[in-house]
């Protein structure tokens, strides 16, 4: 019988049934990852810009900007830029805030005033939630690209420092809200506006800065009249109301900063300061750019424009600070701009303020102002002008063929630069030499100079000095000395004493007795040598 064989039972149907079970779960997983890919994470960094409707030309206007740091995010901020655009004219009509000061924990409030040019003036105050720190880690952001214009993350890379929360000690999501108060200028046009605000991973590198993701926009307008048909007209330019944070006796329970309306000038006021005129507390301060009451003194060089603080004669406790920008192009060739100082009109002549900080970078001078009055900044000019002093020669003594260094030290005490030919006399022969310095500059000149042997001198400028030249040593030629025969005295004639004659010594014959000892030992040797030989042939 042949042995029976059973398939078992496999049909299309139950196939398919199987590979749908098992490709079912991968197809949700897949499809769970491409969403999370393609859709934007749901927590990341934004900004978000809150607006009025409108503005009005000649007011203030207040919005706020407030920066959320999610989970996903570490320490995701170095720095903040605010921007105020008029979309007809930006290239006009642009205010940007730079270096927005950025809460350094989650208990202090930072304030900042900005006075752009021809922008009116800006009050940036920054608060931060609690759990807002400044700490350094592997950073990391998502956000809004202000470049790519697509959500992306920032990674800048390596261990660095950043504002917003750190996955130890402050976790989870924190923020910062910036409320910006604008004064608006009333000469700037009416129409559409917009609000920017730029968040930086790494300082200063927009290509990798986010931005708020909706467009923040608002509209200016003009002033409306009152019911009387008539316009009131905005504050003057350049003033600035302190009513609202001077006290009834002339303190101020705010910080201030007002300033001229192209930002040339600018006042700090801190809170505390008291400012009064005339005994009554102050309720404006206007910085107004004028011409000049009289020119400068001479010898000295206008480097700025003028303006007049107000009100005339308005005194402060403690002085407050001023913030004077000069202008570089007006300095006079070789001058020093750190000479540059801040002086004022006291009704009769200019007067200098004593003090102030230069900074070179912003063409600016700082210093502390007790009254209103009449600024300029101004540069003394008095020509260049020359000490020399400190003649050395060194060494002080050389070796024939040797030179010495003859160094003096030139100063000039002018206002600007300037040159000065420098003649060194050595043996009444001269050497120059040309030196420029700026002002104030001063240098030391050297000149090399060889001289002759013995001692030598040295004039430069009424001052004289010496050094000495030693013969080089020389080795005579080598000549024979003369041959001189000795002067021949001829001898005392003394008759020569007699030798003895020479007698040979006495031959002593040998004796007997030395005879008969040699022929006993050569006796004896033989004798011996024989029984050597009888002895050898017997054993045999």
């Amino acid at each position: 019988m042949k042995p029976k064989f059973s398939l078992p039972s496999f049909t299309m149907a139950r196939a398919g049934r199987s590979w749908l079970r098992m490709a079912l779960p991968v197809i949700v997983v897949m499809a769970i990852a491409f969403s999370l890919i393609l859709a934007p994470v749901a927590q990341a960094l934004t900004i978000t810009v809150t607006l009025p409707a409108g503005a009005t030309l000649g007011s203030t206007y207040t919005f706020t900007v407030r920066v959320d740091v999610q989970n996903v995010d570490l320490l995701p901020l170095q720095a903040v830029e605010i921007r105020i655009i008029n979309v007809d004219n930006p290239g006009t009509y642009t205010i940007t805030l730079t270096d927005v000061p950025v809460p350094p924990d989650g208990s202090t409030t930072v304030n900042q005033t900005y006075t752009p040019a021809s922008g009116g003036t800006v009050q940036v105050t920054g608060a931060p939630d609690s759990s807002w720190i400044y700490a350094s880690g592997l950073r990391t952001g998502y956000g809004y690209g202000y470049q790519s214009g697509t959500w992306g993350t920032v990674t800048p890379g390596g261990t660095t420092y950043g504002y917003g929360y750190a996955y130890t000690g402050n976790q989870g999501p924190t923020y910062a809200t910036y409320t910006i108060n604008w004064t608006v200028p009333s000469g700037w046009p009416t129409g559409n506006y917009r609000v920017e605000a730029l968040v930086f991973p790494t300082d200063g590198d927009y290509s990798t800065a986010f931005t708020n993701h909706t467009a923040a926009t608002f509209v200016m307008s003009q002033p409306s009249a009152p019911a009387g048909g008539a316009v009131t007209p905005p504050a003057a330019e350049g003033t600035t109301d302190v009513s609202g944070v001077v006290t009834s006796d002339g303190t101020f329970n705010a910080e201030v900063k007002p300033a001229s309306s192209d930002g040339n000038v600018t006042l700090t006021i801190p809170s505390g300061t008291k400012g009064t005129v005339s005994g009554a507390p102050l309720s404006r301060i206007t910085i107004v750019k004028r011409a000049p009451t009289a020119p400068p003194s001479a010898d000295t060089t206008a480097v700025s424009l003028t303006y007049d603080l107000g009100p005339d004669g308005a005194v402060f406790d403690p002085p407050v600070q001023m913030t004077f920008s000069f202008n570089p192009a007006l300095l006079p060739p070789g001058a020093d701009p750190n000479n540059v100082r801040v002086t004022f009109w006291n009704g009769s002549q200019w007067v200098v303020l004593e003090g102030g900080t230069v900074d070179l970078v912003n063409n600016t001078i700082t210093v502390a102002v007790p009254h209103f009055t009449e600024f300029q900044v101004q540069l003394p000019t008095s020509p260049a002008s020359f000490t020399l002093s400190g003649l050395t020669v060194s060494p002080a003594t050389v070796a024939e063929g040797e030179s010495v260094a003859v160094s003096l030290t030139v100063t000039n005490t002018g206002d600007v630069g300037g040159s000065r030919v420098v003649e060194f006399k050595v043996n009444g022969e001269t050497y120059t030499r040309t030196i420029v310095l700026t002002a104030s500059e001063t240098r030391v000149v050297t000149v090399n100079v060889r001289g002759v042997v013995g001692e030598n001198m040295v004039t430069v400028n009424g001052e004289t000095a010496t050094f000495t030249v030693e013969a080089a040593p020389t080795t005579p030629p080598t000549t024979p000395p003369a041959t001189t025969p000795p002067e021949t005295t001829p001898p005392e004639t003394t008759p020569p004493a007699t030798t003895p004659a020479t007698t040979p010594p006495a031959t002593t014959p040998s004796t007997l007795a030395d005879s008969w000892l040699l022929f006993g030992a050569v006796a004896v040797a033989v004798i011996g040598f024989g029984l050597i030989i009888f002895m050898a042939f017997r054993r045999e």
